[in-house]
C-alpha cells in the first residue's frame, strides 16, 4: 500500500494533541525556571483526568450491561 508523499515528509509525531511543538519545554523561560517544567506541566494532569474519567464511563458501561444481562 502506497503512503502519500505529504504523509512521508511530516515526521511521525511532530505535534501532540494540544498542537504545540513537542519540544516546547526546551524552550528556555525568561525567568530562569526549569525549561522541562515549562508549558507542559498542565497538560499532563489534564490528560490522566481525562484518562480517568474515560475509563469510569467504560467500567459504568460495563456494569449497567453485566446487570441487564441478568
Amino acid at each position: 500500500m502506497a503512503v502519500p508523499e505529504a504523509r512521508e515528509k511530516r515526521p511521525a509525531r511532530a505535534v501532540h494533541s494540544g498542537g504545540a511543538p513537542r519540544n516546547l519545554h526546551l524552550i528556555p523561560r525568561p525567568d530562569g525556571g526549569n525549561p522541562a517544567l515549562a508549558d507542559d506541566d498542565h497538560t499532563v494532569s489534564d490528560r490522566s483526568f481525562l484518562r480517568r474519567r474515560v475509563n469510569q464511563a467504560s467500567d459504568q458501561r460495563k456494569i449497567r450491561s453485566a446487570l441487564s444481562a441478568r
